[in-house]
């Protein structure tokens, strides 16, 4: 991600735990109201899609 991105490692692990911090807010928080959609369940998120966005963001190191 600091590749990606073209910041430090400090600042592209701090960004990296204040968007899974989002994320773990109902509905996603902000950034998972404009960006995720409800499955059939009607749940936001659940630990399955947390690993795989933790999986995700660690495959951007």
């Amino acid at each position: 991600m600091k590749d990606k991105l073209g910041i430090s490692y400090v600042a592209a692990h701090r960004l990296k735990r204040k968007i899974i911090a989002e994320l773990l807010l109902p509905h996603g928080g902000i950034i998972g109201e404009c960006i995720l959609m409800p499955d059939d369940s009607g749940d936001w998120l659940d630990d399955q899609d947390l690993d795989e966005l933790d999986q995700f963001l660690n495959s951007m190191r």
